[in-house]
């Protein structure tokens, strides 16, 4: 099995998660996604959230390292089973809201889009330890 140190970001504008699309390559199902990924050698987890924010969604987050909460959890992408081990902070716009616009980025990012909170922990109900990381963050004030 792969494992996997990741970093992502929860950032909640107007009672609304900033999530993108994302489609398994091998298997076409499709995701919604937090702004995350792959903890790079020479960076901190929540400057990889804030890298990966920009990278899939176009936004400039700032996110509250403080307000780490780590969650080891199983996916599979890709035709591959990961041990993931996922920093989440609570994040925030640090530039006015727009709508959402296209990046380049992996083709699997099919977008980026703002759903309304009880939808997104919906959504990360494929991961219960995901949806729980994301309820404790969204409770942070």
């Amino acid at each position: 099995m792969r494992q996997r140190l990741r970093a992502s970001v929860v950032c909640v504008h107007d009672e609304k998660v900033l999530v993108f699309k994302g489609v398994d390559p091998t298997s076409g199902r499709n995701y919604w996604f937090l702004p995350g990924g792959k903890v790079e050698e020479d960076e901190k987890p929540w400057q990889c959230a804030e890298r990966e924010a920009l990278e899939e969604t176009g936004y400039r987050l700032k996110v509250a390292p403080q307000s780490e909460v780590v969650k080891d959890y199983l996916h599979w992408w890709d035709g591959h089973q990961f041990a993931c081990t996922t920093y989440f902070y609570k994040g925030v716009l640090t530039e006015a809201w727009c709508p959402p616009k296209p990046v380049q980025d992996a083709s699997y990012n099919q977008g980026a889009t703002w759903l309304p909170v009880a939808e997104a922990l919906a959504a990360f109900s494929y991961t219960p330890e995901i949806r729980d990381a994301v309820e404790k963050l969204i409770a942070l004030k």
